[in-house]
């Protein structure tokens, strides 16, 4: 039977990217917009709820760590803490 764990993304990467508006290791520009649907924050593991928080869209791969080749995608966190 395979296993599945959700790792979230550090409290030093979320910081990152708010402070800086660029996505880590890529420096694509983050997007920030007022969440319109379901979205996920990949830093607390809540959902944004649309309509009433922002988000902001980055580019993240979070296997660069293990050496594969490159995995990023887009993932939401909270705009604000």
């Amino acid at each position: 039977m395979n296993s599945f764990q959700v790792v979230v993304i550090t409290t030093e990467v979320a910081e990152s990217v708010r402070a800086t508006r660029k996505a880590p290791v890529y420096g694509f520009p983050a997007h920030r917009e007022v969440a319109a649907g379901r979205a996920p924050c990949r830093h607390c593991l809540q959902l944004i709820l649309p309509g009433e928080e922002e988000l902001l869209l980055f580019t993240y791969d979070p296997f660069l760590e293990l050496g594969q080749p490159a995995l990023p995608g887009p993932v939401y966190i909270h705009a604000e803490k």
